[in-house]
């Protein structure tokens, strides 16, 4: 049985991917030396390769397409891995933004922009989960019982009809050639700047989804944490700038994996709790 290589896609730090890939080549039984890889990238010792690989060392940008080569990557995969190198070694947060916009970017990550008509997408909670659901599942063009027991919790076969027809309507979903329900396009993403009151109900309703999962969701089938803390004005922007980072790694996860099985909704949050005056919360009078 031959073993299949490591999936570049899933990784957001090289070393990591370097080490899954070694990994493979020794299980299939052509494992791959220190000394090797050093001789590939024109360094002299293993001791200069141990050093990148626990991270007290950075490549030479000279080095990256040295080492894309011996690890035998190419096209999309080659593209991918070099923004991912430089986005590892990146020193300053502006730098790990934009190599990590680059690399959703490779993985198709940006997807159709929704115009104004097609934010009624948001309009129900489940509108959006139907449309995935079609992703995973093979839905027929009166399959409406069918889908509304698959939505969690079940929605009404009239709702699972009328969340068909207007996803339909907006041009997000059709019926191909065998009469099934399929997505027009595989990934979205609303227009910068847009604040719809239709959006701000639906991240309502998602983070109030999101409480009642407490109770209606076994721990088990679940994440939900939650952190207080007292920081910096700098570090509260910090903290916000690395949630919108986290939530394009997540885009990049889901835009790589092509057998999807459930349909999951994530909600990242980071809200000032306090009346303490800054220009992140004034003070309330």
């Amino acid at each position: 049985m031959t073993l299949a290589a490591p999936d570049i896609y899933i990784h957001f730090d090289f070393r990591q991917y370097l080490e899954a890939w070694r990994d493979w080549r020794k299980l299939s039984g052509n494992p791959v030396t220190l000394e090797a890889l050093g001789e590939a990238l024109g360094l002299r010792s293993r001791g200069q390769v141990s050093l990148i690989l626990n991270g007290r060392r950075n490549l030479a940008i000279k080095q990256i397409p040295e080492l894309a080569n011996f690890l035998g990557l190419e096209s999309q995969k080659r593209k991918y891995f070099e923004a991912l190198l430089l986005f590892t070694q990146a020193k300053s947060h502006l730098e790990k933004k934009a190599h990590l916009d680059h690399m959703v970017q490779i993985l198709g990550g940006e997807g159709l922009v929704l115009n104004s008509g097609q934010v009624a997408l948001c309009e129900k909670w489940y509108y959006p989960v139907v449309r995935e659901i079609i992703r995973i599942k093979k839905i027929r063009e009166d399959g409406f019982a069918s889908l509304a027991c698959l939505v969690r919790p079940s929605i009404s076969e009239r709702e699972a009809e009328k969340a068909l027809s207007v996803l339909q309507q907006i041009g997000l979903i059709f019926l191909n050639h065998k009469g099934y329900w399929q997505q027009t396009e595989a990934r979205l993403r609303f227009p910068d700047g847009v604040a719809s009151t239709v959006l701000r109900q639906f991240q309502m309703d998602s983070l109030l989804r999101a409480s009642k999962a407490l109770e209606t969701i076994p721990p088990a089938e679940r994440e939900i944490g939650s952190l207080t803390v007292s920081v910096s004005e700098d570090r509260y922007r910090l903290i916000c700038e690395r949630l919108q980072g986290f939530r394009k790694e997540l885009v990049g996860l889901v835009c790589s994996d092509d057998e999807p099985e459930v349909v999951a909704q994530i909600n990242l949050t980071c809200i000032p709790v306090s009346a303490i005056k800054t220009s992140v919360n004034k003070r309330i009078p």
